[in-house]
């Protein structure tokens, strides 16, 4: 689960003048010009719960303070066609009916709206009824993605532009062939294309950003949305999602205000803009919690479409597909992208299984659900694993899957999706030594990896294509076969039912050794020791033996 936002960190109040940055004092003399509400991150948890506000409570927040303050903007930060069974079950048709019955403005497209493929997220975004944003290197041969829009509400019109982490390049299926830019060259594209939106006529310029204030790739070293703020003019004002920070934020003088909101709807971002005497804005940036948001009136026409949306997978969530004997839950993203995972291990024993292969590399961030003993449905399955996955089979060369481990091994401790859960192979390595040299020990099936030896084994078609930084794996996986029945998910159903070999506890898979080696003689442990009893109750024996004589 991404780190949640602290209660400092979301009720985060940016507080500056644009150009000269001083303090922000509201006075009788400043007028509030434009609101803005924003989401991000919401992944398909659009119905009301314990931590989610619910998007027909949302969408009423909204609408009512359109009636009552005309210049109220809506905005989605992105991530938002991808992630529950909700949305999943029909490939983001949810998504898009509710978000269009929510009345957004316009939206940025996040790197897991990308996870069906690229065309499926062009097919989504000519359904909307609001402008879909990118990058414009990235939306100029992909219509209907735009790179800007001109949207007027009671008077004001503000010029918004979208960027997409350049992450989504590895980190989505739909993403490998865009071309999402870098950071420094988007933040000289922010400065040009608030230049051009403000001599269309935008009062307020806004960027609509999926960057994250953190860098989480930073094995990458892509950057995150303060080198934009710090670095680009004539915004006013930046709303972004793609969040993984902890903590408070703390602006540098001159920076560009940023507005962020928690993930999954467990709060709705907002901005006041106002003029200053000087002609100037001051913004003001909030959020509206869950329990700030209980008294609040449920828009009927979300309502509506919600609960349609609702009816259809509920009805088919409830589909048993197999039976599981274990209960396993650590698919937390601090566990499993750190060390070896149980539920991942499965999974990878699935891909083994259905690819008869020798073994099968199953990235961390493609597992994101616990399982739990007796029934399970295809709601439980799509929550394990929410993305479209093929599994893939090809030759590799000893040499190509020590490049592949010794490359998960640098990802330790970056918090990368990337990290590599395994099957039929278990590697060793010392987070302490350089990345790119942590790599210690390879074995296969008990055996020594041999460098020049050829390996059958299985992955998804997103790591065969480079995702998550594995360039390693296009060149031996160009041209190979698909197998099993569909994506992971029906391979994962499949197998657990018909496996009597359910996993409990993990398998020794992946052994983390800080500035240690390898123990040679740790597997002969037990051997050891029985072999030590013996020889003592042998000698005890003879020397009682030997008493009696």
């Amino acid at each position: 689960m991404k780190k949640k936002i602290t209660a400092v960190f979301s009720m985060l109040m940016i507080l500056s003048v644009i150009g000269v940055c001083k303090p922000l004092t509201i006075t009788a003399e400043e007028t509030l010009v434009a609101v803005f509400y924003h989401t991000g991150e919401t992944e398909g948890f659009l119905n009301s719960s314990d931590t989610a506000i619910g998007a027909d409570i949302i969408a009423g927040i909204v609408k009512g303070k359109r009636a009552e303050f005309p210049a109220t903007f809506f905005f989605d930060t992105g991530d938002a066609f991808q992630g529950s069974f909700l949305v999943n079950m029909d490939s983001g048709e949810n998504a898009v009916s509710v978000m269009n019955a929510m009345d957004y403005d316009a939206m940025t497209i996040g790197n897991h709206d990308l996870d069906y493929g690229l065309e499926r997220t062009l097919e989504l975004a000519e359904q909307t009824r609001f402008p879909v944003l990118v990058q414009e290197s990235a939306a100029i041969n992909n219509p209907p993605l735009v790179s800007s829009a001109l949207i007027e509400r009671g008077g004001v019109t503000v010029g918004v532009f979208g960027i997409t982490t350049p992450a989504s390049k590895h980190k989505s299926s739909g993403g490998f062939d865009l071309d999402f830019g870098t950071i420094p060259e988007l933040a000289v594209y922010a400065t040009k294309t608030a230049e051009t939106l403000r001599s269309q006529g935008a009062d307020i310029v806004v960027l609509l950003s999926h960057i994250g204030t953190v860098d989480n790739s930073t094995v990458r070293n892509i950057g995150n949305i303060y080198d934009i703020a710090e670095n680009a003019e004539g915004i006013d004002l930046i709303i972004d999602g793609d969040i993984y920070a902890e903590g408070s934020v703390t602006l540098t003088p001159g920076m560009i205000p940023i507005s962020i909101a928690g993930e999954q709807g467990e709060d709705i971002g907002m901005v006041q803009v106002y003029k200053n005497e000087n002609g100037g804005f001051n913004i003001k940036s909030s959020v509206i919690t869950k329990s700030a948001s209980v008294s609040a009136t449920p828009d009927p026409e979300t309502a509506k479409v919600l609960a349609a949306c609702n009816e259809n997978a509920e009805r088919l969530s409830k589909n048993v597909v197999a039976i599981s004997a274990v209960t396993l839950t650590d698919f937390e993203r601090e566990v499993i992208r750190s060390q070896e995972s149980v539920i991942a291990d499965m999974v990878a024993d699935s891909m083994r299984w259905a690819g008869d292969s020798d073994i099968a590399f199953c990235n961390a961030g493609n597992v994101r659900g616990p399982i739990f003993e007796g029934k399970v449905t295809l709601g439980v399955i799509s929550n394990i694993l929410p993305y479209s996955n093929i599994i893939y089979v090809a030759d590799l060369k000893g040499s190509v899957i020590r490049e592949v481990l010794n490359y998960s091994a640098s990802l330790y401790g970056h918090d990368d999706g990337g990290f590599m859960q395994v099957s039929g192979v278990s590697y060793a390595f010392d987070p302490e030594k350089p990345e790119g040299e942590r790599l210690i020990e390879v074995l296969v099936n008990g055996d020594p990896l041999e460098d020049e030896a050829y390996y059958k084994v299985a992955t998804f078609d997103f790591l065969a294509k480079g995702g998550d930084g594995y360039d390693m794996l296009i060149e031996p996986f160009t041209g190979a076969r698909a197998v099993g029945d569909g994506d992971i998910a029906a391979v994962f159903a499949k197998y657990l039912n018909q496996t009597e070999n359910a996993l409990t506890t993990t398998q020794n898979r992946i052994r983390i050794i800080p500035g240690g080696e390898v123990d040679k003689y740790a597997g002969m442990l037990p051997i050891l020791i029985i072999s030590g009893v013996s020889i003592l109750a042998i000698i005890i024996l003879y020397l009682t033996l030997g008493k009696k004589s």
